[in-house]
């Protein structure tokens, strides 16, 4: 009995203060020293980690070991909940597992305290639950600092009316009570976004945040603050600022300090000086080359000097690109074996060869589905098993596999219903899991296969049909609509194999055929068809009119399944590099595109010359207006890179929060607008065929400017 109850005592020291011991009571924004120093730390460990489990686990030890020394400092517990794990998968294997029940259980026997309704709603996945719990804790506490901290972060995305001032109005509180919280009050100017705000608090943040000073790892945010916040015509001065506070960091050397190396990096990225950056990543590489943020660095360089062939390519220069691939991560990875970005990279290396060694695949397999840091589409024990499938490695271990890619789906949807606000949200949700379930059903059939059982994967492929069926009555999206294109494309090619496992050629002939009229640029499929029609004894002048009907047919289904419900462009007031105001009044009559675009996006950079060449065509042309519109989180990044890339077009800056409002399916989209105001064409991506996308959008826009019928859209790479 002693020892149970001794065994009690003890956890109840470790889990700080649980099992009914002390309350929080300090819940200003006085703190000692010490937990002064582990809010500080768990603010900086993104810069200090990154994703790095073990380097997090140890911090968060070190932080707790402080909260429970001031069990009754909301500092601490702030501390505590701020350095859990940054990878959500890895808080099930961590400390933090236990730590987050004592909470939760600690909420439930005290339901109505200030402070663990804070410390819950910084954990709260949906917004709207994060929200009841703040103002619980305020109706508790109407003075609770912290409490109209979270507040206003949590107001100030809000889109109501009366959401945003309200959101101010809780940041003055806090800003009142805490005018010593540089780090969140910055974080709080940051969201609210207000350019006012900003030049008000701006003096007193530089103030407290200077190269020299020890906040110096706050300096990229208050940058990036700063230039979102200013108008364009003050961009130059911002980044002449900017410049010189960086050439004063970097001229203080830290040496291996990461955060100094972190913050130096941003300050290069920043300003668009690659040269800069250069020498950041040379000190990265130097300093710790086992790192996350050199392994980052130097597998970046390797994607640069050996781009990756497109997932259709040729066995034979797939397999050139792993073997030269592998070459090159090998050296690494004796280096570094614990890195687990290393572990992926290796992966992706070993299944583009045609034949790896079965023994080294399965072994990479397995260090992958180890790691919770890196997290591969469909999940971790989907991808593993769909390159065992196909190097017929592992067969015996694939079930179990994709069993756990089907319990990690049904995680996934669990995880989103939370977090869900409204029906879209729940829809979202449902329509995610149904994509899980569909990619599942074609790995058991893709397994089935691979063990020359047709009859095996005739129930997953009935899966996958009846899945299919509710996909297709669910995508009404551009990109949905391009998804299920390509799902279904799959399915048939995979009837294509069953049928070819059963010796039925024509059948397999028409699954071919069915799988090209969805997406006819698919190579796999192609090469497949074509040695099945050599296998036939047919000639191949005749394969070539075969696939030219199944091109024709894909032509045909994409006119009719990606032309656009008509609606009403969105209301807008954005500003241009030039200073320029333009809103959707001032497009009226004139039959305007609009390219959504980011400097990060590869396709949208591919598209920069052709709509160069299109703005070339059309300027003098005053019935038509081509406008680049800018979602990037940062815009004193665009017009150097826009001078860089020698873009001739008017380019707006509408920031990335309007990324969900205009382009929430992903980027480049690119939209025609009539001259009455009407989106009457839309496309996802860019197709890779500069000059065929080019053709299509240039008779797109004559088409809506004599208001007739736009063509179909191009299809996404």
């Amino acid at each position: 009995m002693r020892f149970h109850a001794l065994r009690a005592t003890l956890l109840c020291a470790l889990l700080a203060a649980g099992c009914g011991g002390e309350r929080i009571t300090d819940l200003d924004c006085t703190h000692s020293p010490e937990v002064a120093a582990a809010l500080a730390r768990s603010e900086a460990l993104r810069g200090e980690c990154g994703p790095d489990v073990e380097c997090r686990d140890k911090a968060l030890a070190d932080i707790l070991a402080v909260r429970d020394r001031h069990p009754r400092e909301i500092g601490a517990h702030i501390a505590v909940i701020q350095a859990r794990p940054w990878v959500p998968d890895a808080e099930e294997t961590s400390p933090w597992g236990p730590v987050r029940q004592e909470y939760a259980r600690r909420l439930r026997e005290r339901p109505d305290d200030p402070a663990l309704l804070l410390l819950e709603s910084m954990l709260a996945q949906a917004p709207g639950r994060r929200r009841n719990l703040l103002e619980r804790a305020l109706a508790v506490a109407p003075d609770f600092s912290w409490a109209h901290a979270g507040m206003a972060s949590s107001l100030s995305a809000g889109k109501a009316p009366g959401e945003k001032a309200a959101a101010l109005e809780h940041f003055e509180v806090f800003a009142d009570a805490c005018p010593g919280e540089t780090s969140r009050l910055l974080r709080l100017v940051s969201r609210l976004g207000d350019s006012a705000l900003f030049e008000r608090w701006a003096p007193r943040l530089r103030i407290a945040i200077r190269p020299e000073s020890d906040a110096f790892a706050l300096l990229p945010e208050l940058w990036s603050t700063e230039l979102r916040t200013a108008s364009p015509d003050r961009h130059a001065a911002v980044r002449e600022r900017i410049a010189a506070e960086v050439a004063q960091l970097a001229a203080l050397d830290r040496g291996d300090d990461r955060l100094w190396l972190g913050a130096l990096e941003a300050g290069y990225e920043l300003l668009g000086d690659d040269e800069g950056s250069g020498r950041v990543e040379a000190l990265w590489l130097d300093r710790h080359p086992c790192d996350w943020s050199a392994i980052r660095i130097a597998t970046a360089r390797l994607s640069a000097d050996l781009p990756a062939p497109p997932r259709d390519a040729e066995p034979a220069i797939a397999g050139a690109w792993g073997e030269a691939m592998l070459s090159q991560l090998d050296p690494l990875w004796h280096r570094c074996p614990a890195s687990e970005l290393l572990a992926a990279s290796r992966f992706h290396a070993l299944a583009a060869i045609e034949a790896p060694p079965e023994p080294e695949l399965i072994a990479a397999g397995e260090r992958l589905l180890a790691i919770s840091a890196v997290r591969l589409y469909p999940s971790n024990p989907g991808a593993v098993a769909e390159v065992w499938i196909r190097h017929r490695a592992g067969l015996e271990r694939v079930p179990a596999l994709l069993e756990a890619d089907l319990l990690d789906a049904g995680k996934r949807e669990r995880e989103r219903r939370e977090r869900a606000e409204n029906d879209q949200d729940l829809a979202d949700a449902e329509a995610s899991f149904l994509h899980r379930r569909l990619a599942n059903s074609r790995l058991r059939a893709l397994h089935a296969l691979a063990g020359i059982s047709a009859d095996g994967a005739e129930a997953a492929l009935a899966e996958l049909a009846a899945g299919l069926e509710e996909l297709a009555t669910a995508a009404s999206d551009p990109q949905g609509r391009q998804e299920l294109a390509w799902t279904e494309a799959g399915y048939w090619h995979l009837r294509a194999e069953q049928a070819l496992l059963r010796g039925e050629g024509e059948a397999a002939l028409a699954a071919y055929r069915e799988a090209l009229a969805r997406v006819p640029e698919d190579g796999a499929v192609q090469r497949a068809a074509r040695a099945h029609w050599k296998h036939l004894g047919r000639p191949e002048s005749e394969f070539v009119q075969w696939l030219a009907e199944a091109r024709r047919r894909a032509v045909e289904r994409r006119e009719i399944s990606q032309r656009v419900a008509r609606r009403p462009v969105g209301v807008f007031r954005w500003t241009d590099l030039e200073g320029r105001e333009w809103t959707r009044a001032s497009l009226a009559g004139r039959t305007t595109l609009l390219n959504f675009w980011t400097t990060w996006c590869g396709p949208c950079v591919q598209e920069i010359p052709h709509l160069n060449d299109l703005y070339a065509d059309l300027r003098a042309d005053d019935r038509f207006v081509v406008l680049g519109v800018n979602l990037d989180e940062n815009p004193g990044l665009v017009a150097p890179f826009a001078a860089r890339q020698g873009i001739r077009y008017p380019v707006v800056l509408a920031g990335s929060a309007a990324m969900e409002d205009w382009a929430p399916d992903g980027i480049p989209l690119t939209l025609i607008v009539d001259p009455s105001g009407t989106v009457v064409w839309e496309q996802l991506g860019f197709g890779g065929d500069g000059s065929e996308w080019l053709a299509q959008i240039a008779a797109g826009l004559e088409a809506a400017s004599v208001g007739t019928a736009s063509p179909a859209a191009a299809p996404r790479s």
